[in-house]
């Protein structure tokens, strides 16, 4: 990873809406000490309870089909 060439691109992301940029550990993982090295960085941990995860996953699927039944016909494809 090109680490100045990505901290000029948080910067300028961070200057045209004149704040703090956040984002999933998921995208960074690999990567968190440096990104705390070119940064003032803040981690925060958050456990998720499971049910919620769940809940989240099903409100999603009747946000973009429709119903929750979809989780039925995608079995075969489903990706997690």
């Amino acid at each position: 990873m090109d680490l100045a060439c990505f901290q000029d691109e948080l910067n300028a992301t961070a200057n045209v809406f004149d704040k703090a940029v956040a984002m999933k550990a998921m995208i960074m993982k690999q990567d968190t000490f440096e990104l705390a090295t070119l940064f003032r960085v803040l981690f925060i941990w958050i456990c998720r309870d499971q049910i919620f995860n769940i809940q989240s996953c099903l409100k999603a699927l009747e946000r973009q089909y429709g119903h929750i039944n979809t989780l039925i016909l995608l079995q075969d494809q489903w990706v997690s």
